[in-house]
């Protein structure tokens, strides 16, 4: 059954909003919204993140691959474990 996903969080390197469409364990599409300064970041994750499995590890790793910013993966790693678990 296809789903929604949502979370948003602030931190210091600037705001965040991931919504994900999932359907049958998979993501088909995300939407990233952020005001931080590194107007890569959304399209970094919205690549990352698009035809993976809804499933933390896998996130998780497609992150770490995808931003060099290890504080922002680190806190969209985190947000992810504490809404997924």
């Amino acid at each position: 059954m296809p789903f929604s996903f949502s979370l948003e969080d602030r931190f210091p390197w600037g705001s965040i909003s991931l919504q994900l469409q999932v359907e049958s364990g998979m993501i088909k599409s995300v939407q990233v919204y952020s005001d931080s300064m590194d107007w890569e970041i959304s399209a970094s994750i919205s690549d990352a993140l698009c035809g993976r499995r809804f499933v933390y590890q896998e996130m998780k790793s497609a992150l770490e691959n995808a931003l060099s910013n290890t504080q922002v993966c680190a806190d969209i790693c985190k947000l992810l474990s504490e809404q997924t678990d």
